[in-house]
């Protein structure tokens, strides 16, 4: 059979692998695929080829996307860049053509083209080492026991069963049976995890190291309410309050103060402290100068109210002494100028008491109303990113590896 049969049978059967008759792999045999992807695509970067060849494999042994044939591709690439090798020049051939056949109108469809233009004059200039294109099958040799281990964050300590051992990410053979991981890594919390490999078998381990929390002090007039980031956190005094380490917006509010408002920065395991001094509102000044007036429209009501009575014990007083006799001309004179002050004293109170009422009440409605507006909420950074988005596809961008694609 000739080769160029073999390529197209090749490329038949992956396409077939891939129609959509297949049935969809499930959402744990997904996860593990987008595990071994990572895994993949940190070692490509790191320049572990062979690593992540095999991590690439495996994925693509669970979810044959088309974005994987690309990713191989990549990986075949390399290894022939770096040693030569023409049967991985053969392979990342195949793997280019594939892609293309799959997804003529793909992502990375452009770059594949570039790819083939670049390599195919070399596999010209003679037959690759083991005579096939075709990217061939695991081979059949005894099936080592690894672990692969990977994490987002690039400088982990890595231990295996006590022992430090090799940088991230860490594809390395190990007896069948429980081994224990340990990372460890600058402000982040360790993290530990006992997995038991099946001899014979690949484990994939993707670390999500958590970052260690900062602290916010708040130091803040007593009874204040405390936000952080638009969610209330308590009431002052209050102790320190563990957040996300970054940006964080502290808000400060309590009645009759303005509201304070302050972005700052909590370095992961430390603390920020935030010294708050709320300045008294407009509103509230208002509402103390009312009360005050009520106050004293009420200390010349009972002042007014006093002499009115005084007016009206003098006048009683003044018939008591005249007895049954009539008042005379002058007398009676005075007793109506003792009627006269007592009403004027009379109204004088009643308007004194009106207003002292009044301004109570407005004083008082300053007072129990004024309200700082609610803790704004502010958005938290890298919100709003697409969920969902695992990566299928590797591609090489200036300074550094691009994977893009989805499930």
């Amino acid at each position: 059979m000739s080769r160029a049969r073999l390529r197209l049978g090749a490329a038949a059967l992956l396409l077939a692998l891939a129609a959509p008759g297949r049935a969809e792999p499930s959402p744990a045999a997904l996860a593990q695929a987008r595990t071994y992807f990572r895994i993949g695509a940190r070692a490509f970067a790191a320049g572990q080829f062979e690593a992540s060849l095999e991590a690439f494999e495996r994925a693509y042994e669970i979810a044959p996307r088309d974005g994987l044939v690309f990713s191989l591709a990549q990986a075949h690439r390399k290894l022939f860049l770096l040693r030569g090798d023409r049967t991985q020049l053969a392979r990342a051939l195949a793997r280019y053509r594939e892609y293309l056949e799959r997804a003529p109108a793909g992502p990375r469809a452009a770059e594949a083209r570039e790819a083939l233009l670049q390599l195919t004059p070399l596999a010209d200039a003679g037959p690759p080492a083991g005579g096939a294109e075709a990217a061939p099958p695991r081979s059949a040799q005894r099936t080592p026991t690894r672990l692969m281990v990977s994490s987002a964050v690039p400088d982990a300590a890595l231990e295996l069963d006590g022992r430090a051992v090799g940088k991230l990410p860490l594809t390395a053979e190990v007896s069948p049976g429980r081994h224990r991981i340990v990372l460890r890594a600058p402000g982040h919390l360790p993290w530990e995890r006992r997995v038991s490999v099946p001899e014979s078998t690949t484990v994939p381990i993707d670390a999500e190291l958590r970052p260690r929390p900062g602290y916010v002090e708040v130091r803040a007039p007593r009874g204040s309410r405390v936000a952080i980031d638009g969610r209330e956190v308590g009431v002052a005094p209050l102790a320190p309050v563990p957040v996300q380490a970054g940006s964080r917006t502290i808000a400060v509010r309590a009645n009759g103060r303005e509201p304070f408002v302050r972005r700052v920065k909590v370095p992961r395991g430390g603390t920020t402290r935030v010294s708050v001094a709320l300045e008294t509102t407009t509103q509230r000044v208002v509402a103390v100068a009312l009360g005050g007036a009520a106050l004293g429209a009420t200390a010349t009501t009972a002042v007014l109210g006093l002499a009115a009575v005084r007016k009206q014990d003098d006048a009683e007083a003044m018939l008591a002494r005249r007895g049954r006799d009539p008042l005379g001309e002058g007398a009676l004179a005075d007793y109506e100028a003792l009627r006269e002050d007592r009403d004027a004293y009379r109204a004088g109170a009643y308007g004194a008491a009106g207003a002292a009422a009044a301004l109570g009440v407005i004083g008082a409605a300053l007072w129990f109303f004024d309200e700082p507006p609610p803790a704004r909420v502010e958005s938290s950074p890298g919100a709003g990113a697409p969920a969902g988005a695992p990566v299928l596809e590797l591609g090489l961008a200036p300074g550094g590896v691009a994977a893009r694609g989805r499930f």
